[in-house]
């Protein structure tokens, strides 16, 4: 299959091609006949020098069999990071993983004037030289030169973000076609030849009936980014860190530079310029340090969305929050009022299942008893007009109503939450009425003014019984 992307990142298909063993020839065959189409239904004489597509040798000579030339050969970053992870098995999954993220940092920040330098210390940081190498670091090297081997060729080294600038690095929508098509038409079975070509005349014209420029819903192919609300949040949040922009001009291109969000301090001229301009490091991780530390935007001001950022988020959706914000402090564009839902801060607690349904009525016709609370019913202004049921009860005919409603005459003090406390307190003057002692029977009242639990030992005695005591002792002496 072949077609293109276009800055929303949906795939364009131009047709599908059937073939046995994937030749060179097979692959000329496939761009001659959408060269020749394009001049036969549209008249335009397509010349394309850009091709993005897995390492396949097949595929580049039957493009410059048809084209004549390649000005950029892209290399697809998620085959080539398959190859990666199949070639690193047998390795330290910690040493694996730093392993990744290093030639991450070249695949996303490096520069075509960088790459041989990145890569010369990148090699040196992870080879061993030494004569009896550990199991470990023999296949670390092992690794280092087979990505060497296959991935620095003529062919094969655009597989980072910096080779072709304002393209994409993956082929992920083309992938993303093919599985529709196997989910979609194929179900995912084997076909016939016969079934096969059915389902593709189906879905060939339902991608043309798609594109159909007299439809509405038609799927048009986008030159500018769309830009969502959740893009436009983030670049008002960077506008308001107010972080320090350089401006520099450097082969015809004005350059606004600036710090990234990874670092604490602000940016400075002579800093951009000697980073511009550097191409000597003394380790991997010092040029690493350096390259993430630093954003640039190459502005457009003729059309401010097509404007080049630095940063890993633009490489992959062509827009970025640091574009917005330059071209909004050079007022080439304003932020668009933003549809937030602004509310007050939540209360502690539990938050209600839901609000109350019945609300206050201001209306001033007939009135419902069942949406009135009682306090709105004593304030409505009475009638001389009684009325009297069959039980004999008088009520007024409210203000404005013919809805007659009886007073309700209700404790309206409010309660107090929670368990009532028991009532233990008594008058002085009910004990005193009721001189309660010790030889009549206990009264409720006494028993709660009484204290709980086992009475203590009386430490005082009686004169009777202190004689007593004495007759005793004197009987046993």
């Amino acid at each position: 299959m072949c077609g293109t992307i276009d800055k929303n990142k949906s795939y364009h298909p131009f047709g599908v091609m059937l073939s046995k063993y994937e030749t060179n020839e097979d692959f000329a065959f496939m761009f001659q006949s959408i060269k020749d189409l394009a001049k036969q239904i549209y008249n335009f004489d397509l010349d394309v020098h850009v091709l993005l597509a897995d390492a396949a040798m097949s595929i580049t000579n039957g493009f410059i069999k048809v084209f004549g030339f390649i000005e950029k050969r892209i290399v697809c970053w998620a085959h080539v990071e398959r190859h990666i992870k199949d070639n690193l098995k047998g390795i330290n999954k910690d040493t694996k993983h730093k392993i990744k993220q290093d030639l991450l940092i070249i695949q996303q920040a490096t520069k075509p004037e960088q790459l041989n330098l990145a890569w010369t210390l990148f090699y040196e940081k992870w080879h061993d030289p030494s004569a009896n190498p550990t199991i470990q670091n023999a296949l670390i090297n092992h690794f280092l030169e087979y990505f060497r081997k296959n991935w620095f060729g003529q062919f094969t080294s655009g597989w980072y973000e910096e080779y072709a600038k304002d393209f994409p690095s993956t082929n992920n929508s083309l992938e993303s076609t093919n599985n529709w098509i196997k989910n979609e038409s194929t179900f995912r079975e084997l076909l016939p030849m016969k079934e096969f070509l059915e389902s593709v005349e189906e879905f060939v014209t339902f991608w043309s009936k798609d594109r159909n420029e007299n439809f509405i819903t038609t799927k048009k192919f986008l030159e500018i980014p769309p830009i969502e609300t959740h893009l436009w949040t983030l670049a008002f949040e960077w506008c308001k860190l107010n972080k320090r922009i350089i401006k520099l001009s450097r082969n015809d291109h004005v350059l606004y530079m600036f710090t990234s969000s990874e670092v604490s301090f602000e940016a400075s001229k002579s800093m951009c310029k000697e980073l511009l301009d550097k191409t000597h490091w003394n380790s991997f991780d010092d040029y690493k340090s350096q390259v993430t530390s630093i954003r640039y935007v190459k502005l457009d001001e003729l059309r401010w969305e097509s404007s080049v950022c630095s940063c890993v988020y633009w490489n992959k959706n062509y827009i970025c929050k640091h574009t917005i914000g330059v071209a909004f402090n050079c007022k080439l564009t304003s932020f668009p009022g933003l549809d937030l839902n602004i509310e007050a801060n939540a209360r502690r607690g539990r938050r209600k299942k839901a609000t109350e349904a019945l609300v206050h009525r201001d209306s001033t016709g007939p009135v419902n008893p069942l949406m009135m609370t009682q306090n709105e019913i004593e304030s409505q202004p009475e009638v001389d007009l009684q009325v009297s049921t069959a039980q004999g009860i008088i009520s007024h005919a409210l203000g404005g109503s013919s809805i007659t409603i009886e007073k309700i005459h209700t404790n309206t003090s409010n309660k107090k939450r929670g368990r009532p406390r028991k009532n233990i307190q008594i008058s002085a003057t009910s004990i005193e009425e009721n001189e309660i002692t010790s030889d009549q029977p206990t009264t409720s009242a006494q028993a709660l003014l009484k204290k709980r639990g086992r009475p203590p030992k009386s430490n005082h005695n009686t004169d009777n019984e202190i004689s007593e005591n004495a007759k005793k002792r004197k009987l046993n002496n």
